[in-house]
């Protein structure tokens, strides 16, 4: 079965998190949803509750193909959750495909992903400066979700998006990497 683990935290923007849950089902994937919040209730910028967003406390992370981690204003509160290191730290190490939308590259570079790795990133200047005082490499300051050339990048394990208007597109693009890799690992 093809899995993704979705970290879920309070003030995640929804359409980062509700458009990628369903378009990557919809591929076929089973999605788990791991709570990295200190409550656990978990509610969105825009009020949606998750109750049981702590729908799993001990997850083997090898039998996952993906770890997906949506943008919002709720970032800077896990900018130093040791919860949230330790679980991209160890998807990192198996070299499992990381995927960050909008400000959320922010919590990858925090913690070392994105060293030399060319990213996109939610259009701000600060986001931007700080992505590249962690060693990233921000592909266009100037690139808009009309751009099909720099909305999405991939480097490596990591993908990256620009903001909410492509996150289909980047469960999309997810599914078709996983694809990919799975092929090349069967030949």
């Amino acid at each position: 079965m093809k899995k993704i683990l979705i970290l879920v935290f309070n003030q995640m923007e929804d359409i980062e998190f509700v458009s990628f849950y369903d378009t990557i089902q919809r591929y076929g994937y089973e999605v788990m949803l791991y709570n990295v919040s200190e409550t656990p209730l978990v509610t969105t910028k825009y009020g949606l509750k998750l109750e049981k967003a702590n729908f799993e406390t001990v997850l083997n992370f090898s039998d996952f193909d993906a770890l997906y981690l949506p943008g919002g204003p709720g970032i800077e509160a896990i900018m130093d959750n040791t919860k949230v290191k330790e679980i991209l730290l160890v998807f990192q190490s198996l070299n499992k495909i990381i995927i960050s939308i909008c400000a959320a590259p922010k919590v990858l570079a925090q913690y070392g992903l994105l060293k030399n790795k060319k990213v996109i990133a939610f259009n701000d200047q600060e986001i931007y400066d700080f992505l590249e005082k962690k060693g990233a490499i921000v592909v266009d300051r100037n690139c808009d979700s009309e751009n099909d050339s720099c909305y999405l990048v991939k480097d490596g394990n990591i993908i990256t998006g620009l903001n909410y208007e492509i996150t289909i597109k980047l469960a999309k693009y997810t599914a078709k990497i996983i694809e990919e890799e799975k092929e090349k690992d069967e030949t």
